[in-house]
């Protein structure tokens, strides 16, 4: 472990060098959009190159760069261009991030084929393992945790990085991921780690240390060894702001979990679904910008590479034995509605550019669980410092709704992004205790009212009996009478005959 002092001069100009100082990065741009409306709303000032940012359908990404010659526009277009107004969409320029700038010039990222590995898989006590589509979150803490406890090395020179790399050219597949500093402040995230791992022994490279990632360039832009990855566009990016590369060998290991039907995509979820193990992620969000990396993070660091390695060999090895899952019929089911009374807090006053993830790791770390966050799709615009900052606000639901005052006396106000957030309880939170005692409530009247019926029921059923009986003696009556009307009726019929022949008889005399 080693401690790498910066020079004050490199100190003080740490911040500068972070952005460019010709180019701006503009913000909420319409979807409509063409080169010369940018360069016509700009006259006056020497546009060097305008980089736009466009969807496949051929609208705008939302955001946009523009180079101008000289550092004195560039000011100026800040100072004069603020929020100005676009086809009715107000745009936000800044100062633009050298690593931005870098990533939009850069070539597409290609992704690389998947190769079956040719080393033999090692698997873990109880493999092969029941796979499902998607493994249900809340058995994760069911499983054992598993941590890489063999050889790991920290490398801090050139020359032991050069070393490695001619090592490691020469393996067929590699684990790979990336640490970061998290920016709080809405600027990007400082990478600081790079990870490697084959089967037995991981590599940490700090990057700091090494000035960059000049030594690992010769295996980023090679096709062998293979390079697995959980989400390895994001590292790729973050790599290619520190110094430009065109990469091969790397692959998505979410990707080639697909192809055994599984549609999990976190590294939590699938070493727990193919693997049968836990992995660990709180050191996540520790503090990964320090001088000297702590014993838990050097571990969870060496985790991950290894068992990125370790889940995409397992793919391959449920594959071969023809264990791969049927697909997935697809269902087209509506959204499900957010209950906004199922929230315990609401936040207001947060930056536009805090997500839901970042918010929940500010709460994680003064250790509060936040169960689910939900952001207001309005915008609001506020004036703070002479500047127009955009900021949201939205509602948050705990793990426990009995921290709720806890909550709010220690993270009301505090600063995240931009701005200090606002917290206070949901006015339209019903509280779930309450909520399981209508439900119990509501079930006990329901037993009640089931039980009457019942005895309702049994009491009516005699009482059926006798009305029966009474209807039976009155129909019984009722058909003596008609058969009596009937005897009457032929008694009569005959008279009558008997009185027409008489008639007849006189008549004919």
């Amino acid at each position: 472990k080693v401690g790498i002092a910066k020079p004050e001069q490199e100190k003080k100009t740490a911040n500068e060098n972070l952005f460019s100082q010709t180019c701006i990065h503009l913000d909420n741009l319409p979807g409509e959009l063409n080169e010369s409306e940018l360069r016509a709303e700009f006259q006056g000032f020497a546009i060097k190159d305008i980089i736009i940012t466009r969807r496949e359908d051929g609208s705008t990404a939302g955001f946009c760069l523009i180079d101008f010659s000289n550092e004195s526009d560039q000011k100026r277009s800040i100072e004069q261009k603020q929020c100005f107004l676009l086809k009715g969409k107000e745009i936000a320029i800044r100062a633009a991030y050298k690593g931005k700038l870098s990533i939009l010039i850069a070539p597409q990222i290609v992704i690389s084929e998947p190769r079956p590995p040719t080393n033999k898989f090692q698997p873990p006590a109880g493999f092969p393992r029941q796979i499902v589509h998607s493994f249900p979150i809340e058995l994760l803490n069911t499983l054992p945790q598993f941590q890489f406890r063999e050889r790991i090395s920290i490398i801090t020179q050139v020359y032991q990085a050069q070393q490695v790399v001619q090592r490691l050219l020469k393996e067929d597949c590699l684990g790979f991921d990336t640490e970061s500093q998290i920016n709080w402040n809405g600027g990007p995230n400082n990478l600081t780690i790079v990870q490697i791992a084959n089967r037995h022994e991981a590599w940490i490279f700090i990057i700091r240390a090494l000035r960059g990632i000049s030594a690992l360039i010769p295996l980023f832009t090679s096709d062998v060894p293979q390079k697995v990855c959980f989400a390895v566009t994001g590292d790729i990016d973050q790599l290619r702001s520190i110094q430009q590369f065109e990469p091969h060998g790397f692959v998505e290991v979410a990707d080639v979990s697909r192809m055994i039907g599984v549609s999990d995509t976190g590294m939590q979820r699938l070493c727990a679904n193919l693997l049968g193990v836990r992995i660990d992620k709180k050191e996540s969000t520790s503090n990964w910008g320090r001088n000297i990396l702590t014993d838990k993070q050097i571990v969870y660091a060496a985790t991950d590479a290894f068992v990125s390695r370790w889940v995409y060999e397992s793919v391959w090895e449920y594959k071969r034995r023809g264990l791969s899952l049927p697909p997935i019929e697809h269902v087209e089911c509506k959204e499900e509605e957010c209950d906004v009374t199922q929230f315990d807090l609401e936040i207001g006053n947060i930056d536009s550019s805090v997500t839901q993830k970042q918010l929940k790791r500010v709460f994680q770390q003064e250790g509060f669980f936040i169960r689910k966050v939900v952001f207001n799709d309005q915008i609001i615009q506020i004036h703070r410092q002479g500047q127009m900052i955009q900021v949201k606000s939205g509602l948050l639901m705990l793990d426990n709704e009995d921290i709720c005052e806890q909550i709010i006396d220690k993270m009301n106000g505090i600063m995240i992004g931009k701005t200090a957030i606002t917290l206070k309880k949901s006015e339209l939170k019903v509280s779930r205790k309450a909520q399981q005692q209508n439900k119990i409530e509501q079930l006990k009247e329901s037993q009640i009212k089931k039980e009457e019926s019942v005895s309702q029921k049994e009491e009516y059923v005699p009482q059926k009996e006798e009305i029966d009986s009474k209807n039976e003696d009155h129909d019984i009556k009722i058909q003596e009478q008609d058969h009596q009307k009937e005897e009457q009726d032929t008694e009569k019929e005959a008279e009558d005959l008997k009185n027409e022949k008489s008639d007849l008889n006189h008549a004919t005399k």
